[in-house]
């Protein structure tokens, strides 16, 4: 909803409710292909919106937050600008940034075939080989990792607002994070010199290979990364997921146990999730 934040209070008028309800009817009947004569509220449905008015405060709530975070929101009692005061909730950290270019990238990221993982040992020119997830269920929000080879294995429970796409990021970030302590300890194989770190999301390994940034959580992992690629070369490699590829199927169950296991930590910058939203039911408190 393209700039919900300013004309979210027409939607109070049922006649401009209407209005909406048939735009939102139209994509989402080009969105599922349901049939012309499907009524409204099903198509709704289908778009996991029950109410059009509630839906369009929720988007402008989340955009008011993310302006809030960047420092690009003006607070005013009335009008569009009360949308906070509507919710009752204060502004709180969350996975949202100004924009930046950054072209200081010392790792690389790397697309192999799914051919590339049947071979015998395909990451065995690298010395030091790491897998990482991310999992989301209806329980939560975790990510872990491990590295081939060692019984260094690390999980770690998200805030339940997190999304999978959070978890990932942040499971790279435990990784690097680790290695480094790890590496300042002198409890690293003092051979080691190249690192492959798999992940199983291409759109995760693709935002941290873009050059522009607007996520407190993805600029803060390429930090890591790039700290990590001070000391050795750092190989981002993309793996693919529920394929039998033992390194993976271990992150993932490190993931998914946290989440079941662990309670829940409050990480600061990712309080709120900027790619997901706030719950079906658009419960922002």
């Amino acid at each position: 909803m393209y700039g919900a934040l300013v004309w979210w209070p027409a939607t109070s008028v049922k006649r401009h409710c209407r209005k909406l309800d048939k735009i939102l009817r139209i994509v989402g009947i080009g969105i599922s292909g349901a049939l012309r004569t499907t009524p409204t509220d099903s198509i709704l449905a289908i778009l996991g919106i029950h109410d059009s008015h509630q839906y369009a405060k929720f988007v402008a709530a989340r955009a008011a937050l993310r302006l809030t975070e960047i420092g690009q929101w003006r607070y005013r009692p009335y009008g569009h600008a009360k949308i906070l005061d509507v919710y009752a909730i204060a502004p709180k950290d969350i996975d949202a940034c100004i924009g930046t270019v950054d072209f200081k990238k010392h790792f690389s990221v790397e697309f192999p075939e799914r051919s590339f993982w049947e071979s015998g040992d395909p990451l065995g020119s690298f010395d030091s080989k790491v897998f990482t997830d991310g999992s989301k269920t209806d329980f939560g929000c975790g990510a872990g990792f491990h590295i081939s080879g060692t019984h260094i294995r690390r999980s770690f429970r998200l805030p339940n607002e997190c999304t999978v796409f959070q978890g990932e990021i942040y499971a790279v970030k435990l990784a690097a994070d680790s290695i480094l302590n790890l590496h300042s300890l002198g409890l690293l194989d003092s051979s080691t010199r190249s690192i492959a770190i798999s992940v199983d999301s291409q759109g995760d390994l693709k935002a941290m290979d873009f050059l522009t940034t607007s996520s407190t959580l993805v600029r803060d992992c390429k930090i890591s990364l790039n700290q990590l690629s001070s000391k050795f070369t750092v190989t981002l490699m993309w793996v693919p997921g529920h394929s039998n590829v033992e390194g993976n199927e271990l992150a993932d169950l490190l993931a998914r146990q946290c989440v079941m296991q662990c309670e829940e930590k409050i990480l600061g910058s990712i309080l709120f999730s900027e790619h997901g939203g706030f719950g079906a039911h658009y419960s922002i408190s």
